[in-house]
């Protein structure tokens, strides 16, 4: 994916574009995947999903003829960060299939709020003062959302701000090696992690869809090999910590999916929450400004025209 590179302002601007883009394909991905899980097993509907951006992967790579990446010796850490990302995904559809959608992605996000803490920790990227207030701002709103505030915290709450911990690791990692390592062999590595730990369960608990339910699978594979697509290329071209406040956009999408597909209203002390999340994405447009990787050593910082090539 090609994109006009500008200045490091300029860049940051498209990291947000595509990191809001990103977040609304996750929202239908989402939405979609929760009512799959009804029929389906969450492992049953990841591994279509995975063989899926695999075939599209390899065709690509066939068709362009462009080399796969995957010869890398950071090869460990690529796998490293897709296991921690499949278990945080199994956490967060599992706590899904009993939480209303609303709920279960507001709670998900307390990730963006360790993004930029263990950015600045790991990466030595310069959190400006304005994204640490559209941070914690998010913070408050997500536990009010929880229900920590009113003591109603469920064990469905907790797979939720578990899979968030787990998310916000692996984003960061993400961050990390998409200064030199190419969208196709992540997008790779990951979907062929998760086909793989899948396997073994849906041998013995594979459900025959029907043709509907097949184009639905489908549908799961599409939108998330185009998020997944999307977030990556973000993130090569903004700071983690400054694109996390964006993440929130997706609860908009949450909230009104919930409504158009299921009828429901969030509860209140969601709906507050959500506001108060929604607020600090607000905050953290305006302060967005960060002129490049202050913490990234020059030399890395130049990896990034590297890590491009690979996809050209």
């Amino acid at each position: 994916m090609n994109l006009p590179a500008g200045d490091d302002a300029g860049r940051t601007r498209w990291g947000i574009i595509l990191i809001v883009l990103s977040f609304a394909f996750f929202a239908l991905h989402d939405a979609l995947f929760k009512l799959l899980a009804a029929d389906f097993s969450v492992f049953q509907i990841l591994f279509v999903r995975s063989l899926l951006v695999l075939a599209v992967c390899a065709a690509v790579i066939h068709a362009g003829r462009r080399p796969s990446g995957l010869s890398t010796p950071l090869m460990p850490r690529i796998i490293g960060r897709s296991i921690i990302l499949f278990l945080g995904w199994i956490l967060y559809y599992t706590a899904a299939r009993d939480l209303p959608l609303a709920e279960v992605t507001t709670l998900y996000y307390a990730a963006p709020v360790m993004v930029a803490l263990f950015s600045a920790m790991f990466l030595r990227e310069r959190v400006s003062g304005g994204t640490w207030v559209a941070l914690l701002v998010g913070l408050i709103g997500v536990l009010i959302a929880s229900g920590v505030v009113t003591l109603s915290l469920t064990f469905a709450s907790v797979l939720a701000l578990s899979a968030a911990f787990l998310w916000a690791m692996s984003t960061v990692l993400l961050r990390q090696l998409s200064l030199t390592q190419s969208t196709t062999a992540q997008m790779v590595v990951s979907n062929l992690v998760f086909a793989l730990f899948t396997l073994p369960v849906i041998v013995v608990s594979w459900r025959s869809p029907a043709l509907l339910q097949w184009l639905g699978l489908f549908a799961v594979g599409a939108l998330g090999g185009l998020a997944q697509l999307l977030l990556i290329e973000s993130l090569r071209r903004a700071p983690a910590s400054t694109i996390a406040p964006f993440e929130y956009t997706a609860l908009i999408w949450a909230f009104l999916l919930q409504f158009l597909i299921w009828g429901d209203l969030p509860s209140n002390h969601a709906m507050i929450g959500a506001g108060l999340i929604v607020g600090s994405a607000v905050i953290g447009f305006l302060a967005r400004p960060i002129s490049r990787d202050p913490g990234i050593p020059q030399d890395r910082q130049s990896c990034r025209t590297e890590g491009e090539k690979q996809e050209t």
